[in-house]
């Protein structure tokens, strides 16, 4: 009867608990940056719902302008009304490609025939993090997260 543990099986139990420790911090860090997208999709959303906001309340047109860092809306004599800007690593693409769209008064929407909708996604690399679809015609924001 030996008392103690070798060397062998205590590089085993030292080797599970690292690994076991490594994944516990790449899981971590899924969530950390899981919650800083669902903070931006979600001031997007809010973004967008301004804007349509102000064109209906104040019965002026909202030109929204936009590109990989972000959104930008304004009135008609091009002040600037809003921003919204993607932050990290993400970056922010729409469909169409750098979308410039107005949501008209009295209404609240974008009467565009071919486009009834857009899609803005934020990215991290090659990587969609988290949608938000616009659908234009009907004024209804509809948010999706990929997994």
């Amino acid at each position: 009867m030996h008392k103690g543990f070798t060397l062998l099986e205590l590089l085993v139990v030292l080797s599970i608990v690292g690994l076991l420790a490594g994944i516990s911090v790449v899981n971590g860090s899924r969530i950390i940056r899981s919650g800083d997208t669902q903070k931006q999709v979600e001031s997007l959303i809010s973004f967008l719902t301004h804007s349509r906001s102000i064109s209906i309340s104040e019965a002026v047109d909202i030109k929204i302008t936009c590109d990989n860092e972000g959104c930008i809306s304004t009135d008609p004599d091009n002040n600037a009304i809003d921003s919204v800007q993607v932050s990290g690593d993400a970056v922010l693409e729409t469909v169409p490609k750098n979308a410039t769209f107005t949501i008209t008064a009295p209404y609240g929407v974008v009467e565009d025939p071919v486009l009834d909708t857009y899609t803005f996604t934020l990215m991290e690399g090659d990587q969609p993090m988290d949608a938000v679809y616009y659908y234009l015609l009907s004024g209804l924001i509809s948010p999706y997260a990929n997994e």
